[in-house]
């Protein structure tokens, strides 16, 4: 005789596990060549003999009356069509039966033996685990591969966290091992409290395949007395920025309300919006012949040029110097249309670095409906900002009070932010100073790769409210992403 569960769902000889009111049927299948002269199916479990109304059932010979009772408790029994010589049975654990199990630290079990017709015997276990104390492991250590890689956050270009289980706390010496060449060895602590650990691995090379794998115990003629499989990963690649250093700059020309505008923008191409990774608000402040963000030769880090932000007023309405990823979509009235967010290779930095000098300008104008949204005062100073996000999308950014949608961190859409807000002088006069800004991953990362790299600097953080000083000035050059 031989034994199947029904889609291979577990392998024959493993639990059956989940928790009360998560499990679903079970049909185990038993088969027989030329017949069956018995199968039986009991347990010495008095706890679930209760459950099941006895402890031994002689299927083959049991009354319908039996199979009704059985049923009514989550078993059922049934006979297939035979295959040529080849005869089944199903007995079916329902997921009622499953998931009225009482939780409890071991697991229980239900023995069905099978005699085929020429006196051949066969037994098969089922073995169901409710409580994560009741798994029985047939491995001491486990690295738990399918947590790795569901998990897009688990690799960098540069580090991994691979979760790992011991389910012998006795066991001596665990460790990760992983290599692109020789294995290097990193140890696990573990505790009979916490058997489950995420050891990281740092300083590996990008676009580089790592093997790994969990030993334990002695090293004994070159193997260890416990070593799990082998699997491997890829290290994601380094992200480069273009035009990082603010080199390019160009020109076109954009039609406004008073006519065509010279508009500077910093890059070189403006064929397709895939050709400029950055923009500014200069089409918006084109119409009144302003340039909001230029390049200089004022502060630099490295090159001829950085990014100067000058925020400025046009007949009393503040416009922030500005620049982001993504292109200025089009001007709506006085007000602006954006998409922020340029197209990405879904790598996980852990911050973004980058030079900056910031000057809040003083007498800052804030419009007096939009006070509730501001922590600027009227007349006080005002604050620059730079945030980053990875994102599953491009954003849209609109400043018209009629129909405004800014940006939010915590929009579906937004795997990853940081940000960092100057409320005062930022860096030594004349000169750039390093700012780093770690990037915070939200749950929704683990699941969904990021598709688009934001980042929005403003010489004035409430512009989009149109609030803010004239005077306010920031320089940036060199941005780069960090991976650790």
């Amino acid at each position: 005789p031989a034994f199947s569960w029904a889609g291979n769902d577990p392998a024959i000889n493993s639990q059956i596990i989940g928790k009360p009111g998560q499990f679903i049927d079970k049909t185990l299948r038993v088969y027989a060549y030329n017949g069956f002269r018995s199968l039986t199916m009991t347990t010495d479990d008095s706890s679930l003999a209760t459950i099941l109304g006895g402890s031994e059932f002689e299927l083959t010979e049991i009354s319908e009356a039996g199979k009704t009772a059985l049923a009514t408790r989550g078993v059922t029994f049934t006979e297939g069509t035979p295959t040529g010589n080849l005869c089944k049975y199903y007995i079916t654990f329902t997921s009622s039966f499953l998931n009225s199990l009482p939780e409890r630290a071991t697991e229980y079990v239900v023995n069905v033996e099978a005699v085929d017709i020429n006196g051949k015997k066969g037994t098969q276990p089922v073995r169901i685990a409710n409580t994560d104390e009741a798994i029985v492991y047939a491995d001491p250590i486990i690295v738990e591969t399918e947590l790795f890689e569901k998990d897009f956050t688990a690799v960098s270009a540069t580090s991994a966290s691979i979760p790992l289980k011991i389910t012998n706390p006795d066991v001596e010496n665990p460790m990760l091992q992983y290599r692109a060449g020789s294995w290097e060895s990193v140890p696990v602590s573990f505790t009979r409290a916490d058997i489950a650990a995420v050891v990281k691995v740092s300083g590996l090379t990008p676009s580089t395949v790592y093997e790994y794998r969990l030993v334990a115990g002695n090293l004994i003629d070159g193997a260890y007395e416990f070593e799990s499989g082998i699997n491997s990963f890829t290290t994601e690649s380094k992200y480069i920025i273009p035009n990082a250093s603010f080199e390019d700059w160009g020109e076109y020309t954009a039609k406004t309300m008073l006519g065509n505008k010279t508009v500077i923008y910093p890059g070189l191409s403006r064929e397709s919006h895939e050709d400029h990774f950055w923009d500014s608000g200069n089409e918006g402040a084109a119409t009144a012949n302003k340039v909001l963000t230029n390049k200089s030769t004022d502060m630099v880090h490295s090159g001829t040029y950085s990014a100067r932000l000058a925020s400025d007023a046009a007949l009393g309405i503040i416009a922030a110097g500005n620049i982001f990823t993504g292109y200025y979509v089009k001007t709506d009235g006085t007000n602006g249309v954006l998409s922020v967010g340029h197209t990405y290779d879904g790598s996980h930095p852990s911050k973004l670095r980058v030079y900056a000098n910031y000057r809040p300008g003083d007498g800052a104008i804030v419009k007096g409906e939009n006070k509730q949204y501001v922590d600027i005062v009227n007349g006080g100073s005002d604050h620059g900002q730079i945030y980053v996000a990875l994102t599953t999308a491009p954003i849209e950014i609109r400043t018209n009070p009629s129909n405004r949608k800014l940006f939010d961190k915590t929009d579906m859409e937004v795997l990853a932010y940081g940000e960092v807000t100057w409320k005062e002088a930022f860096g030594q006069d004349g000169q750039l100073q390093l700012v780093e800004i770690p990037l915070e991953y939200n749950e929704r990362a683990k699941t969904n790769k990021p598709t688009h790299l934001v980042i929005v600097c403003s010489a004035s953080k409430f512009g989009d409210y149109f609030c803010g000083s004239s005077k306010s000035v920031m320089y940036l050059d060199d941005f780069e992403l960090v991976y650790e």
